[in-house]
């Protein structure tokens, strides 16, 4: 496990994760959020996502067979089409891992 920071842009959707050594990158949007937490799992190549709310109300994307757990409270998930800073929407896409 090692800690993590995912940055979302002004429409909530997630940009990037960063795990020190290596980047999660999704989009090259600015971001005004950002969540702290943990991710385990790998961090090579091309991987599918997902974000969504846990069941205790944290932040989890699972990202191939790895996951983040924000690890700061409880953060706001938006439903319909919000922006702003502050915002993290429920999506899915893929990304791909680089050295930061």
């Amino acid at each position: 496990m090692v800690h993590a920071i995912a940055y979302f842009g002004t429409r909530g959707l997630l940009c990037k994760l960063e795990t020190g050594s290596k980047t999660f990158m999704v989009d090259q949007s600015p971001t005004p959020t950002s969540v702290s937490g943990t991710y385990y799992g790998p961090k090579t190549g091309e991987q599918e996502f997902t974000v969504h709310k846990g069941s205790d109300g944290l932040v989890e994307i699972n990202i191939g067979s790895g996951k983040f757990t924000s690890s700061t409270g409880i953060f706001p998930i938006a439903e319909g089409s919000p922006t702003g800073p502050g915002i993290i929407t429920p999506s899915s896409g893929s990304g791909n891992w680089e050295s930061a």
